[in-house]
């Protein structure tokens, strides 16, 4: 059909569905971005488009593709304020997503009950927490972590996640660390002897609170004080190592190290390690440059962020190797395993599923545990 007639977007369209069933998603992707460049309107286009990005982990560009098919077929597509609503949860914007999952009508509603209960949950508590205070403490606290009346959602869930395992519990202690918070800048206004230990207090509170460059830039403040300080040196390390500066967390260390090399408190051979972990993920990334397509580089690491980033730093790769080998078992069972890690579930299993099918016997075993 497309050879006779190129600008048939229908076709395209209906070629892209044919390019999902098997796992072909960057042409699907093209597919759909060709009968959107026909048809600028196509509303089922950029809904389709939406998902397959969503599957890529690019909500962000999914977000976008909802939108405009909101734009072009509100209200009629409602399923597609669920892929939205979706998609924010991914990002956190839980606000936005319990704006989404409230156009829905009751059926599909049902799919998303956990989700929206727990945005409703965190966002709810962000507002309880902040009414404990007063106006200009509210802007302290808005300053110094970016917490304001309406955001930070994820810092909460994290918190909680940490600090709580009573729900009933977290609110208090979070206006706790706020209330530090405050305490910490206000006494810094008028007490300048005590510096260090206020500049120090509140970074280790903002790390706390996952404020990681506000942590950082208390430390830099009491290393301006007192450039003896260890432990400033070796918490603003771990600061950086959080935001994955890992050549900035590795200098500091080793200073706090030479500062002190009898501080129990600083694991030299960690510090080693992590560090030859880097020049490993440096290899790849630059066996990668020469081959943009070598899978096995991705897949490996891949691997090896997974051991010293967390599973966030190693799913972007295991969906490159996805992307570049759709056959690939090892990286769908891999990148489940971090989505269940990361509590995302449904997708998880769906990648455990798909490991399965491709042969990883060790897939239905994650699956027996995990996805029931």
């Amino acid at each position: 059909i497309i050879e006779l007639d190129p600008k048939d977007a229908k076709a395209y369209c209906y070629r892209g569905a044919v390019k999902v069933l098997i796992q072909d998603f960057q042409g699907a992707i093209a597919d759909y971005t060709k009968a959107i460049e026909i048809y600028p309107e196509y509303e089922r286009a950029y809904y389709k488009r939406g998902i397959l990005k969503v599957e890529l982990e690019d909500y962000q560009a999914a977000i976008a593709d909802y939108n405009k098919a909101i734009e072009l077929d509100d209200p009629k597509n409602i399923e597609v304020y669920y892929e939205r609503g979706f998609a924010k949860a991914q990002l956190e914007d839980y606000q936005g997503a319990v704006a989404d999952f409230s156009k829905l009508n009751p059926e599909n509603a049902a799919k998303n009950t956990n989700i929206r209960d727990s945005a409703n949950y965190y966002l709810n508590l962000s507002i309880d927490a902040l009414a404990k205070f007063t106006p200009k403490e509210k802007e302290i606290i808005c300053k110094e972590l970016d917490f304001c009346e309406m955001n930070n959602y994820a810092l909460i869930k994290e918190f909680e996640q940490h600090y709580s395992n009573d729900r009933g519990k977290t609110k208090d202690i979070l206006v706790d660390y706020l209330g530090k918070i405050v305490y910490y800048t206000k006494s810094i206004e008028i007490d300048s002897k005590d510096a260090v230990y206020l500049y120090w207090n509140r970074g280790l509170t903002k790390y706390t609170l996952h404020n990681y460059p506000g942590a950082i830039a208390d430390y830099n403040k009491v290393i301006e004080l007192d450039p003896k300080d260890v432990k400033a040196y070796y918490n603003r390390g771990l600061a950086k190592y959080k935001l994955e500066d890992y050549s900035g967390a590795i200098a500091d260390y080793v200073k706090a190290i030479e500062l002190n090399p009898e501080d129990i408190g600083i694991n030299a051979k960690k510090i080693k390690d992590l560090g030859a972990f880097l020049v490993v993920i440096a290899d790849y990334t630059k066996a990668i440059e020469l081959d943009p397509k070598d899978v096995k580089a991705y897949y490996n690491r891949g691997l090896v962020k997974a051991n010293i980033l967390g599973h966030r730093g190693a799913m972007a790769d295991f969906s490159k190797v996805i992307e570049l080998d759709p056959k690939d078992a090892k990286a769908y069972y891999n990148r489940g395993l971090a989505k269940l890690e990361l509590g995302q579930k449904d997708s998880g299993c769906l990648d455990l599923s798909k490991a399965g099918v491709l042969g990883n016997a060790e897939a239905y075993e994650m699956i027996s545990k995990h996805c029931k």
